[in-house]
């Protein structure tokens, strides 16, 4: 998971990677996606959303980290 703010863009971003590292999930504070796009989303949609495709062995280590980063960006 790669979350960061995009500085020529002006906009904060959430990206997932799978296994194989491809592209599965990404969310901009824009609304705009390079895997499809959607509508602007609240921060605890997105969270709910990558937990939703989280591995149960990752929710049990990376859930509090994961909660307080995305709830913490502007979106």
């Amino acid at each position: 998971m790669v979350i960061g703010f995009d500085a020529p863009l002006s906009e904060y971003f959430i990206q997932v990677y799978g296994d194989n590292d491809e592209l599965v999930a990404d969310f901009s504070s824009s609304g705009m996606s390079m895997v499809k796009m959607h509508p602007p989303m609240s921060n605890s949609k997105i969270l709910e959303t990558i937990q939703s495709i989280m591995s149960d062995d990752d929710q049990k280590r990376l859930a509090p980290q994961i909660e307080l980063l995305c709830l913490d960006l502007p979106f």
